[in-house]
């Protein structure tokens, strides 16, 4: 579903005789009237573009109030059936000679990215004038500079239009993920960890796979270790540390798996604890390339937004930000201080406070990092100038236990420009693909298609469902655990 909004609850939607100047105009309402005529100059664009064609209109017009909302899946054509590619665009902003654009590293921006500058936020990459390239990344915000590219050369920056928008083109990926290769090929399953091995080389030397791997050593230290076992050898393992009876046999596979472990290297088969794995069995290092790609991707994504730099522009009596945890067990509440992990369990519920103190609208967003590398998007809001909020945020689940991860993302919103949205971070966790590969008369690639249409699952769920400038991100940890 998607919805539009003419105005925010505090403001009215004003009707009047357009279009403006002409001798035959009716009375309509404004917000109606800018959808329609936006809509009939590119109809062929997806709800967001539309959204900021609005906004972008209202601007032109001098018009500081009211301020439309968009919400739902924006990233879709308008009126369309299908799934459109994200449309990753921001409006330029000009301060002299110098260029800006409001995405940063946690829009996955980073120097050397490329942007074509389009006069309008429905135009098509054929209108591109020119492009721009990433000088300098921050978390919200970065420089950019005309270059010259795909045959263009570089526009001068009073060529630039008013309004003009810049849209992402050539992705440059600044984070790394350190992968441990597995144990020597000296073991029982020499053959499936020489595949593996195959298979990283692959993916590694893959352009299209939006990951950037560095490989080392088993006994190094890594954010994510490959071992190649049973579940009946791991059942033996975590029997060993534990120094108690092994899990059933019985219902425990033989098979070589591949197991994506943890930095600490920690072996569980307890539910929402267990490390995802992929069977080997009967795998071509094509076949294992693909679906390994899939894990490590979303592990890499998860780990970079992890890695944001806990940073803020604003001072403490500008804008306050408290969470508290309301326990399920007592119904009572506790805040949740700073710099300490607080530990949580399936039932007990974040609630979010905040204040804006400035003379600014400020846009904030609040996404989850779960122990199973999902991305959950769980509030997004604009809060203008004096504005509180007080809401039930999240209620924690029993799908993944281990250290989880809450990040605050903080923007100074200009006048008639959309919401932050931060919703397409989004995310479900890494995969467990149970079957062995060549099995029966599935192929490996039916396989992945039925582990494709797993559905989410992730270790927080929302309650209910809202949706240079300065900015800020915070970080807070917590540790989820099972009850008892």
């Amino acid at each position: 579903m998607v919805a539009f909004f003419a105005s925010q609850t505090t403001e009215t939607t004003p009707e009047m005789p357009l279009p403006r100047g002409a001798a035959d105009a009716t009375r309509l309402g404004l917000f109606t009237f800018t959808l329609y005529s936006m809509l009939a100059e590119n109809p062929a664009v997806t709800y967001r573009q539309l959204g900021q064609a609005i906004l972008q209109a209202y601007s032109g017009n001098n018009r500081t109030r009211p301020t439309p909302l968009f919400e739902g899946d924006l990233d879709r054509p308008v009126f369309g059936m299908s799934n459109a590619d994200r449309i990753a665009q921001w409006a330029i902003r000009v301060d002299g000679n110098a260029l800006e654009i409001p995405a940063g590293m946690l829009h996955r921006v980073s120097p050397g990215a490329k942007l074509a500058i389009l006069s309008s936020p429905g135009a098509t990459l054929d209108q591109t004038l020119g492009y721009l390239e990433v000088t300098a990344a921050r978390n919200l915000t970065s420089r950019v500079v005309p270059v010259a590219h795909e045959g263009l050369p570089v526009i001068a920056v009073a060529d630039i239009p008013l309004g003009a928008y810049a849209r992402l083109t050539e992705v440059s990926i600044g984070f790394e993920l350190v992968v441990a290769r597995p144990q020597d090929e000296a073991v029982d399953y020499s053959e499936e960890v020489a595949l593996l091995n195959a298979a990283l080389d692959r993916i590694a030397g893959d352009e299209q796979v939006p990951v950037n791997l560095r490989f080392v050593g088993v006994r190094d230290d890594a954010d994510v270790k490959l071992a190649v076992m049973s579940e009946q050898e791991v059942a033996r393992l975590v029997a060993a540390q534990a120094d108690g009876p092994e899990a059933g046999r019985a219902a425990l596979a033989a098979e070589p798996r591949v197991w994506l472990l943890p930095p600490s290297a920690e072996l569980s088969l307890d539910d929402g604890r267990r490390a995802p794995s992929l069977s080997l069995a009967g795998a071509t290092a094509d076949e294992i390339a693909g679906k390994l790609a899939e894990n490590l991707v979303t592990m890499f994504r998860a780990t970079s937004l992890s890695r944001l730099s806990a940073a803020s522009d604003f001072s403490p009596d500008q804008f306050s930000v408290g969470f508290s945890i309301k326990r399920q067990e007592t119904g009572g509440t506790e805040p949740l201080p700073p710099g300490v992990v607080p530990v949580v369990h399936p039932g007990d519920q974040v609630h979010l406070e905040t204040r804006n103190g400035t003379s600014r609208p400020i846009d904030i967003n609040v996404l989850y990092i779960g122990s199973d590398y999902s991305i959950g998007h769980m509030y997004a809001e604009r809060l203008h100038s004096g504005n509180e909020i007080t809401v039930p945020l999240l209620e924690f689940t029993s799908s993944s236990f281990g250290i989880e991860r809450m990040v605050v993302v903080l923007s100074e919103a200009a006048p008639q420009t959309p919401v932050e949205d931060l919703s397409f971070l989004e995310q479900v966790g890494v995969r467990q693909q149970s079957r062995a590969a060549g099995a029966g008369t599935a192929g490996f690639g039916d396989l992945l298609r039925d582990v494709a249409g797993a559905p989410a699952t992730r270790g927080a769920a929302r309650i209910g469902d809202s949706s240079r400038s300065k900015g800020s991100v915070m970080i807070f940890p917590m540790e989820t655990l099972p009850r008892g």
